[in-house]
């Protein structure tokens, strides 16, 4: 717990009680980026003395404003500004809006194609290559047409997939898609942006790749950061817009069936975004150790109390022994979580899907170089190992179902 957020909790207690002695008329409390206060108090019966003492025990810096009812009235800046603004206000952050307080009811267009994203609280848990078999099984063995966002833009990675690496064609991404979109509205999405890959790894189905940028050469890795420098990634409304509006431009020139989305790993507003907004189905990675519970309880805290229905699938890998023991485990400690903690929000849930992958070193080549890609390929023509196999055919089923639920 911060201590400067305890302090103000404190003081804001002190003067909700006030207020309801009718000592105040109301007031407002608002921590700054640097961690100082304002406190705007319309004033009622109470001294400005008597405001003083109430917080001069507390160390944060305070800034009090006292306003009486006089000036209240005949401002209208005071009067719109307790009218927009909540007694007790956190303020302004640089970033994790997405994840913290992201609004439910802010307007969204909503894609006619299911989006699924896969995301994992730390790296290392098989969700990029997860994801990357899933768009190969659901291309071949059920005739579909994949679309896959790379979302991961501190960290691209998708393009070590499908054999696109040794292709060293130079294509721009999502980043500079959206960035250039804002400086010319009229592009639109086109082959020159998106990869397809081989048919060898899509049978007859179809799979295209939209990565994060272009980091081929150095010109091009210099721009992509200049524009991910440029991109609003943590505010709410306009990166929840042009995310929109990339879906929308991938349906109208693709029109795919699935739209795959790869999200960075740990607490982040891409997650946020995608997740609250745009996601039909969330695919969570988990390892079975200290390190991933708080990341678990995150999850199953950001999404599980979501008004918008969102299909979960719970995966705990990479499990290298005692199979059915961790993934029971880990099935109990979801149990557990949701009935200590959620228990009176999620009534009429039923129990969300879980799956354990095991470790496989075959498998911890794909997108290195040590990949054989004839081995991986007769790998996904005859449908996967049995975890994996198990968890592909939940989450074909769950896109194929037109509720989605």
């Amino acid at each position: 717990m911060l201590t400067s957020f305890e302090a103000i909790r404190r003081i804001a207690g002190k003067l909700e009680r006030l207020k309801e002695k009718g000592k105040i008329e109301d007031f407002r409390l608002i921590l700054k980026l640097n961690m100082t206060v304002n406190l705007f108090i319309r004033m009622n019966r109470l001294t400005g003395d008597e405001i003083e003492s109430i917080i001069k025990d507390e160390k944060i810096e305070i800034d009090l404003q006292k306003i009486t009812e006089e000036d209240f009235l005949s401002d209208d800046y005071y009067r719109s500004f307790f009218n927009s603004t909540k007694p007790l206000d956190l303020g302004l952050r640089r970033t994790l809006s997405n994840v913290i307080d992201y609004d439910e009811d802010s307007p969204r267009k909503m894609p006619s194609c299911p989006i699924v994203l896969f995301y994992s609280y730390k790296g290392g848990v098989g969700r990029t290559t997860a994801l990357v078999l899933f768009a190969a099984y659901y291309a071949m063995h059920h005739g579909k047409k994949v679309f896959i966002l790379d979302c991961d833009f501190e960290a691209p990675g998708l393009l070590n997939f499908f054999g696109f690496e040794n292709e060293g064609i130079s294509k721009n991404g999502i980043v500079e898609y959206m960035k250039d979109k804002e400086a010319f509205p009229d592009m639109k999405l086109s082959n020159d942006h998106v990869f397809e890959a081989s048919k060898k790894y899509s049978g007859n189905g179809e799979i295209y790749v939209f990565q994060a940028g272009n980091i081929m050469n150095e010109r091009d890795r210099d721009d992509y950061l200049e524009a991910l420098a440029r991109l609003d990634i943590h505010g709410t409304r306009a990166i929840g817009e042009q995310f929109e509006n990339v879906i929308a431009d991938i349906e109208d020139r693709y029109n795919p069936d699935v739209v795959l989305m790869d999200s960075k790993t740990g607490f982040n507003d891409i997650f946020g975004i995608i997740g609250n907004r745009l996601a039909d189905i969330i695919v969570g990675f988990f390892g079975n150790n200290a390190q991933n519970r708080p990341g678990l309880h995150f999850f199953l805290d950001t999404l599980l109390n979501k008004k918008r229905s969102v299909g979960l699938i719970f995966v705990n890998s990479i499990i290298s022994r005692h199979f059915n023991k961790k993934v029971a485990s880990f099935r109990e400690e979801i149990d557990a979580y949701i009935q200590t903690n959620l228990e009176n929000e999620l009534d009429s849930l039923p129990a969300p899907p879980v799956f354990g992958l095991s470790r496989n070193n075959f498998l911890e080549d794909i997108g290195t170089p040590d990949e054989d890609s004839d081995d991986f390929i007769a790998l996904i023509e005859r449908y996967m190992s049995g975890d994996y196999n198990e968890l592909f055919q939940k989450l074909a089923r769950q896109i194929d179902d037109p509720t989605r639920g």
